[in-house]
């Protein structure tokens, strides 16, 4: 079950954070303005939309939840760590979304366990995009045949922290998944025309794969001879398409 929170109403202003304590907090604290530019109340949609059940227990808040995950990639520290951080330090305390700065953790480790499943790839594409459009862009206004461009803000991407999904040639892995489509296409191609299916080892090429694939260490002499097994059955694949 979760509870959308309202941001427009409930989330506190910088300066009336723990003010009864008489602290305030930095406004040029790059948590500070984090937290300013990212859409939270448009990735709180997203996030109620993982909870269709409307009885249990109340998740924590997207803010948190989200917030920490942030925190824990851009620091690099452990689910442990970043507990214990974030009882110390107001600012990362601030950039989750609490009110007040509290000496008690807000959560324990075991719970980013479970928000690492929450927050899945389909969410972090869509939450990226929301980001994406959040940001302002060229605004042109129309004025005696001519166009006028204003620069409004600009967007930095940064490529370390986006996921790098990168193979290369010579990577087994790609290999055999280019072993494996151009399989479904020889079986496409014989069940489509009724032609009989050529020879193309395919167990014994995904057992080859499977016995490279579990080794934790493979030694360079090793990998030379699992690509060069798996090049072939792709080469062998991609002759017997050419026939067809």
């Amino acid at each position: 079950m979760y509870r959308s929170t309202d941001y427009e109403y409930e989330q506190l202003c910088f300066l009336d954070f723990n003010s009864t304590c008489g602290m305030q907090l930095n406004p040029d604290n790059e948590w500070v303005k984090a937290a300013a530019r990212l859409p939270w109340q448009s990735w709180e949609t997203l996030f109620a939309a993982i909870f269709p059940q409307k009885v249990g227990n109340v998740a924590k808040p997207c803010r948190m939840v989200v917030g920490s995950l942030i925190l824990q990639l851009r620091l690099g520290l452990t689910d442990r760590e970043l507990v214990n951080q974030l009882a110390e330090n107001p600012y990362y305390q601030y950039f989750i979304g609490l009110k007040a700065f509290q000496m008690e953790p807000p959560f324990v480790p075991t719970l980013l366990v479970e928000w690492r499943k929450r927050v899945n790839l389909e969410f972090v594409i869509k939450a990226n995009d929301v980001l994406c459009d959040s940001v302002p862009r060229l605004y042109y206004s129309k004025g005696r045949g001519k166009r006028h461009g204003t620069l409004l803000a600009t967007q930095i991407c940064d490529a370390t922290v986006a996921p790098q999904y990168i193979r290369y040639p010579q990577d087994t892995s790609l290999l055999n998944e280019a072993r494996e489509k151009l399989e479904s296409m020889i079986d496409w191609f014989c069940e489509e025309y009724g032609l009989q299916k050529p020879r193309t080892y395919r167990k014994k090429a995904h057992k080859e794969y499977l016995s490279f694939a579990k080794s934790k260490k493979p030694s360079a002499e090793k990998i030379r001879a699992a690509v060069k097994a798996q090049l072939s059955y792709v080469r062998r694949d991609v002759e017997y398409l050419d026939d067809y």
